[in-house]
């Protein structure tokens, strides 16, 4: 996750603590455990942090947060300062429905790709679909086929269906219908 911190030009420059000229404008990036250290902050200063960039499947959370250094370099007291952020995620599901009675229709057998910046695709997942709908969760951002391979005995086969799944926390919802045979009259 990477995120970006910047000296707020505040009463600091104002007052000739700090150069005018001095932004700290960085990039960091979380180590393993998901954690940031930005060491050598001015005291008497006020900085501003905000995630620029989350883990794939996840929204970044854009919000800008202030944090005031005091003149024996705490932070709220504290030597260490600790933000704990969470971040929303991507949430698809997938219907394979009867296009007669729109219900859950069991027995397809489907993949979902994600469409590469290239155009090749790749794999997500395949799976023969149940009585509820599919749920996909942390997926990137981008564009996606959902292809029927075999439909299930009695229905015609689906055209693939293409969707772009948008970086929201909001419930995408995709669907594919399975139209039953006609049968020719005697």
């Amino acid at each position: 996750v990477r995120f970006k911190v910047w000296l707020k030009q505040d009463e600091t420059v104002e007052e000739g603590l700090v150069d005018p000229g001095y932004t700290l404008e960085e990039i960091y990036v979380t180590d393993e455990e998901g954690r940031v250290e930005i060491p050598y902050l001015l005291p008497e200063s006020t900085y501003c942090i905000q995630e620029v960039e989350a883990l794939p499947g996840y929204i970044p959370d854009g919000t800008v947060r202030e944090v005031y250094v005091d003149a024996k370099g705490r932070i709220e007291g504290e030597a260490v300062c600790v933000m704990k952020l969470e971040n929303d995620y991507t949430k698809l599901r997938i219907s394979k429905v009867d296009g007669g009675n729109r219900q859950c229709l069991p027995g397809a057998e489907l993949k979902l790709e994600r469409i590469l910046e290239s155009g090749e695709k790749e794999l997500v997942e395949s799976w023969i679909s149940g009585e509820e709908e599919k749920k996909f969760d942390r997926l990137q951002p981008g564009e996606y086929v959902l292809t029927e391979e075999k439909a299930p005995e009695g229905y015609e086969k689906a055209e693939p269906v293409s969707f772009s799944l948008q970086e929201t926390g909001e419930e995408q919802r995709v669907e594919m219908v399975d139209q039953p045979l006609v049968k020719a009259p005697r």
